[in-house]
């Protein structure tokens, strides 16, 4: 799931405005908001970019995290490790930094 709808909502952007801007069909884009399908992470950091926010905010649930749910805690911290990953190194091979990234969190 995404943010992308409540980031656009938050900055008083509409989709077809967003949609302009990547390039994509509003239709695709549509898609992307009401979560009906989920954009690559080239996207996702390229509509980062676009709407001046820190990728991770595009993945982030407004479910506030209990401190008792670590799953839900550990979960979260692999998508921000996962989006500062790619955040540092652009187009990655996503397989092995989900590796590396959970190779870390067991390790802990």
């Amino acid at each position: 799931m995404n943010r992308i709808a409540e980031v656009l909502k938050e900055k008083g952007i509409k989709q077809i405005w967003l949609a302009e801007k990547l390039n994509k069909s509003f239709n695709m884009v549509n898609g992307y908001v009401r979560n009906r399908r989920q954009p690559s992470m080239k996207i996702l950091f390229e509509i980062a970019k676009i709407l001046e926010v820190e990728p991770y905010t595009l993945i982030t649930h407004n479910k506030v995290a209990n401190e008792n749910d670590s799953a839900y805690s550990a979960n979260m911290l692999r998508e921000h490790l996962l989006s500062f990953i790619g955040w540092l190194h652009g187009d990655f091979d996503k397989k092995n930094a989900e590796k590396i990234v959970d190779d870390y969190l067991n390790s802990k």
